[in-house]
C-alpha cells in the first residue's frame, strides 16, 4: 500500500480568530476535521527603530539619522505617523495607498527641540490599527548657545581667560564641539588611553557641587564649589549650623595641602561665603 502527501495553502481571513477543515473523500466522505484557533493579523508588524542597521532604544539626539522599520502584511488605504510631544501633534505625514513590504520613515530628528515624544504609526484597511513608540530626544550641549556658554564657564577654574574667550566665540556646533574636544585633550594626563581621566574627575565636581551646594547658594559657581571643584571633597567638614552668637558656618580641612576655608552663612539664607579666597593654614 503507497502513501500519498499533499499540501494546501489556507487563505485565511485578517480578522479571523480560528479555522475549521474538513477532508472528504469522494467515497468514503468525512475522512478528517479539526478545529484550530488563530491570533487575528495585524496589519503592521516588526516595527522597531535602527541606527547605523542596529535595532536601537528610543534614546537619540539631534545628529543621529534614526530610521523607523516596519512590515506592512496587507495592502493599505493609507498609512500615516505622527510626531506628539504633549498631547500636541508636532508633524504628521500619510501615503495612499500604500502595498505590503518593508516600510521605513526617516525621524526628522533635526527638526526637534529636547525632550520626550511619542511617535504615532496609524494604518487603514480592513482596520484601523495604531501603534505607539516613545523616545526622548536629547540636544547636544554645543547646538545651544546657553548650554554651550554654561559648558565653557564650567572650565573657569581650570581654563585660561584667554581660552574662555576664544571658545564663547565661536558660534559654529562643529566648531564648537571640535574647540571643547581639543581643550580636555589637551589636558589628557594619559594620552594613548580612551578614557580621560581629568575631565572625567573635574566634571564629576562639577555636578556634585551643583547637586549639593544648590539649596540657598549658587551650586558649581558657589565659593563651596569653587573649593570643591578645585581641591575636591576635603578630608574634614566641620560643620555649624546653629550657632548662638555667630552665623552658621563651615570649616572644610585639606590636611595633606595644609589648607583649611572657612565658610559663612551671613544673610542666613543658605550661601556660604568664603572668609579668606585663598585659605589659610591649618
Amino acid at each position: 500500500m503507497r502513501t500519498y502527501y499533499d499540501s494546501i495553502a489556507l487563505p485565511i481571513p485578517p480578522r479571523a480568530s480560528g479555522f475549521q477543515i474538513v477532508v472528504l473523500a469522494e467515497k468514503m466522505g468525512r475522512i478528517f476535521s479539526a478545529q484550530r484557533r488563530v491570533n487575528p493579523s495585524l496589519l503592521l508588524e516588526r516595527i522597531r527603530f535602527e541606527k547605523d542597521g542596529k535595532v536601537v532604544a528610543g534614546e537619540f539626539n539631534i545628529t543621529d539619522t534614526v530610521l523607523l522599520i516596519f512590515a506592512i502584511r496587507t495592502r493599505l488605504d493609507s498609512l500615516s505617523y505622527a510626531i506628539v510631544r504633549d498631547g500636541r501633534t508636532l508633524r504628521r505625514e500619510s501615503s495612499h495607498p500604500v502595498n505590503p513590504g518593508i516600510d521605513t520613515i526617516l525621524l526628522p530628528l533635526s527638526e526637534l527641540k529636547e525632550g520626550d515624544y511619542e511617535l504615532r504609526l496609524t494604518a487603514f484597511g480592513y482596520d484601523r490599527e495604531e501603534d505607539i513608540l516613545k523616545f526622548h530626544l536629547t540636544v547636544p550641549f554645543y547646538f545651544s548657545d546657553a548650554k554651550y556658554n554654561e559648558a565653557v564657564d564650567q572650565l573657569m577654574y581650570i581654563a585660561t581667560p584667554e581660552e574662555l574667550s576664544r571658545m564663547k566665540k565661536i558660534r559654529d556646533p562643529k566648531k564648537r564641539r571640535q574647540a571643547y574636544e581639543e581643550f580636555w585633550k589637551s589636558r589628557d594626563p594619559t594620552p594613548g588611553t580612551e578614557e580621560n581621566e581629568l575631565k572625567e574627575e573635574y566634571l564629576a565636581r562639577i555636578r556634585y557641587a551643583e547637586e549639593n551646594f544648590k539649596m540657598g547658594d549658587l551650586g558649581w559657581r558657589s565659593d563651596r564649589g569653587k573649593i570643591y571643584i578645585k581641591y575636591g571633597p576635603p578630608d574634614e567638614i566641620e560643620s555649624h549650623p546653629f550657632e548662638a552668637a555667630t552665623r552658621a558656618y563651615e570649616i572644610w580641612y585639606y590636611y595633606n595641602r595644609n589648607l583649611k576655608f572657612i565658610f559663612i552663612d551671613r544673610y542666613g539664607f543658605g550661601r556660604y561665603e568664603l572668609l579668606y579666597p585663598e585659605g589659610s593654614g591649618i
